[in-house]
């Protein structure tokens, strides 16, 4: 799988893009404030995406924090089971470069 991203001060736009010879039904996103060294861990949003076209789905998750740092990752299912989660991708609101950490 492999995505784009352009971020705004309240939410982010997915292009995700996959193999389309590979059947998806169903691509879960997992996404969440970013916490540093020290802080407690805050709860994730999952997203439920269904829609998709020749070999790519788009996205806006909405209503997000303005200037906050946020990670994200991705998994795919269909009828033999799910993806391997994807490298997470940190993303900040009001940002326009997305870095791409592989954990």
């Amino acid at each position: 799988m492999h995505d784009e991203c352009v971020v705004s001060d309240d939410k982010i736009f997915i292009l995700i893009k996959y193999d389309e010879h590979v059947r998806v039904k169903k691509l879960t996103l997992n996404y969440k404030e970013a916490i540093y060294k020290g802080m407690s861990e805050k709860q994730g949003s999952l997203v439920e995406i269904e829609d998709f076209r020749r070999g790519h789905a788009k996205y806006v998750l909405k209503d997000l924090k303005k200037g906050t740092m946020y990670r994200m990752t991705a998994t795919a299912s269909n009828d033999f089971g799910n993806s391997p989660t994807s490298p997470e991708v940190w993303f900040r609101t009001v940002d326009t470069e997305v870095e791409i950490r592989k954990t």
